[in-house]
């Protein structure tokens, strides 16, 4: 949330955020798979795809169209509305934070303040940035291994997207991605939650630990990114232009600052 109101896409960060506090608004039919993997296409996030629910459902709602929205994909109201009343809330907490400049506490400041740090909340490649940074370190490689596509942690080991994520192996790029997870979970197999493509990108800016090797860059000790040095070097100084945004957005010298307009538009 704080990345996504440093970086201007707050809007959409914030129902990324209210989508993983409720449940599952998908209703548990055959109706819902297919609701799930039509409103899904093209995301490859399941972060991503609670944001699409939560942006046309209030589109839907303001043409008093938001329960019929429900029933056409197969939703449960009642969690929709959940989930887009959460966005509210953390709006609000975002004010109260004092990262939103010009705002202070009240009625509906909230989501006045998203508004107005949303300029770029349409860039969805921003956006999977930003997802992606709250998540790291959990990331995996995606490598082909006998013709199929798996996702490979740091100790080599496995794992699988769980049935119902908007992240399956078939429909995932055929090298040099990754995919960052939530958590992962034991059961039949080695399962990872709430799953997001990650572009390499993301990893050079975002991650923990990121130095320079022969052939490009190495991220969190293990993640290797080709790139000649030029391209390198210019990636690190990228990801110094998005830490020095950050530091001066929670510092609240933010919009306005010359400086600080700089850095971003290097990291957009």
């Amino acid at each position: 949330l704080v990345l996504g109101s440093a970086l201007r896409c707050l809007g959409r960060v914030l129902s990324v955020a209210a989508s993983r506090e409720a449940k599952d608004p998908f209703v548990n039919t055959a109706g819902g798979d297919e609701a799930r993997a039509y409103l899904s296409e093209g995301l490859l996030s399941d972060q991503l795809l609670g944001a699409r629910v939560c942006a046309e459902f209030l589109e839907a709602e303001q043409s008093r169209r938001g329960e019929s929205f429900c029933e056409r994909h197969c939703l449960h109201s009642g969690r929709v509305r959940m989930m887009t009343g959460m966005r509210g809330k953390l709006a609000d907490m975002i004010v109260a934070a004092g990262l939103a400049p010009g705002y202070t506490k009240g009625r509906a400041r909230g989501l006045q303040a998203a508004e107005a740090l949303s300029a770029w909340e349409g860039e969805t490649e921003l956006v999977r940035a930003v997802v992606c940074a709250g998540l790291l370190p959990n990331v995996a490689r995606v490598c082909d291994k006998g013709g199929k596509r798996r996702m490979v942690l740091k100790d080599g080991s496995k794992i699988s997207a769980q049935q119902k994520s908007a992240v399956q192996g078939d429909r995932l790029p055929r090298s040099d991605a990754f995919v960052c997870f939530h958590e992962l979970v034991k059961t039949s197999a080695l399962f990872g939650s709430d799953l997001c493509l990650a572009s390499g990108y993301a990893l050079a800016v975002f991650g923990d630990s990121v130095h320079r090797c022969p052939d490009g860059l190495v991220c969190d000790g293990w993640v290797r990114l080709k790139a000649d040095g030029e391209l390198a070097d210019a990636m690190l100084r990228l990801r110094g232009a998005a830490r020095r945004l950050l530091d001066r957005h929670v510092a609240g010298v933010g919009l306005g600052n010359r400086s600080a307009e700089t850095d971003l538009e290097a990291v957009y």
